[in-house]
């Protein structure tokens, strides 16, 4: 049994070297915050399991990804356009039943494919993929708001946990404009709910009234 730390650019990366590391939480009370950074900085998979499945069902399945990655060592390009800032800047192997979910800032131009190359088995292995129509159709990530939270809330996790302390005043900045603009709750944002209806009439008089003290109540009320 070993103890390994979900820091991605910790000295654990450096041991772990083309190792792959598995998250799997079961019960309701689980970390997953944990739990799937594991998974994430050891570019393997992570599962949490609830008590009311099967757990041999769910162990089976994880084996099963265990014994079968379909495709390692990934990278991904395209065509047509410049994309930056893809999350995860490391991809992790993909596993059979398991989507692989990139996020990545268009910077110019219209993505018109995703070439994916990788390791099949002992064998290089590359696959150029069309894209969507309709996701190609260009905009800024407020303009497609699925995509644009997406690749925002994995920023705002990455720099959550690039260190085991705060982060810097940089990286507060930068998760409070990422924040702001895709309207995410992180640990320097909230939502505020704001009354846009008045529903009183405010010229009505004010009335007093004593709230007696809660104590009081229930001394009277042993008393008697």
């Amino acid at each position: 049994r070993s103890h390994w730390c979900a820091r991605p650019n910790g000295p654990s990366a450096a041991l772990r070297g083309s190792a792959r590391v598995f998250g799997f939480g079961i019960g309701s009370s689980v970390n997953r915050y944990l739990v799937e950074g594991v998974g994430r900085a050891g570019r393997g998979a992570a599962e949490v399991v609830d008590l009311k499945e099967p757990l041999d069902e769910a162990v089976d399945r994880l084996f099963r990804r265990l014994d079968r990655p379909v495709l390692t060592d990934l990278e991904v390009a395209f065509e047509g356009a410049e994309v930056t800032d893809l999350l995860p800047a490391r991809l992790p192997d993909l596993f059979a039943g398991q989507p692989l979910v990139v996020a990545g800032r268009v910077r110019s131009g219209v993505p018109s494919h995703v070439v994916l190359r990788g390791r099949l088995g002992e064998r290089p292995y590359e696959a150029r993929l069309p894209v969507a129509s309709g996701l190609a159709g260009g905009g800024s990530g407020t303009e497609q708001p699925v995509a644009g939270t997406l690749w925002a809330r994995r920023r705002i996790d990455d720099l959550l946990s690039a260190r085991p302390t705060a982060p810097p005043a940089e990286a507060v900045e930068e998760i409070v404009g990422h924040a702001l603009r895709f309207k995410l709750v992180t640990p320097y944002t909230s939502f505020v709910a704001i009354e846009r209806e008045l529903r009183l009439d405010p010229k009505l008089p004010l009335a007093q009234a004593i709230v007696p003290n809660v104590a009081r109540v229930l001394q009277a009320a042993r008393e008697q």
